[in-house]
């Protein structure tokens, strides 16, 4: 489905590999994360890492398995700012999308859960200036897509100032699971 050739913006000038989306293309759950870290740029999977480690443990706590979920990012490769991650931008987004597109062509998954604002904001046409909150934890059928669409937080923000909110997290994935996973 991507192109792991791309060389469409600048971020092939810093990439080690393109991370391609993984699992069952049958699935009926399809998770999208923002974009590669480190770990997954090094290794060409998402979500791996602690992470990674982090979403298959809430996955596990919710009677989720990995194994049956098809897992990808909005950009499929690692935006950096020196040696750290960094947001990718409107116009990495706007390149990389159609990957995503049709990633969700292919699987066409009754639940998309979304990890953080990027592929919130991306599914869901919002304004830069949403905040995630709004809706998180709540089930949205939107009108382009066949899928349900449920936003959770992402699992580096809750490592790093969101634990509070993991609770929250879980109820996101038991939400997309009762809607047909």
């Amino acid at each position: 489905m991507t192109d792991i050739n791309c060389t469409m913006c600048g971020l092939c000038e810093t990439r080690t590999n393109v991370v391609v989306g993984k699992g069952p293309r049958s699935s009926s759950l399809m998770i999208i994360g923002e974009a590669p870290g480190a770990d997954e740029d090094m290794l060409a999977e998402p979500f791996i890492g602690r992470c990674g480690d982090l979403l298959t443990k809430m996955l596990d706590d919710s009677g989720v398995s990995r194994d049956n979920t098809y897992i990808t990012n909005v950009v499929k490769c690692r935006p950096v700012q020196g040696k750290k991650n960094r947001a990718p931008s409107t116009e990495e987004i706007e390149t990389c999308k159609r990957w995503l597109w049709e990633e969700m062509k292919v699987v066409n998954p009754r639940v998309i859960l979304t990890l953080g604002k990027t592929p919130t904001g991306l599914l869901l046409k919002l304004k830069k200036t949403f905040k995630l909150a709004d809706y998180i934890n709540k089930a949205h059928q939107v009108e382009y897509l066949e899928s349900l669409v449920v936003p959770c937080y992402h699992p580096s923000y809750l490592m790093q100032t969101g634990r509070d909110k993991m609770g929250v997290a879980l109820e996101c994935i038991k939400l997309a699971k009762t809607h047909g996973i």
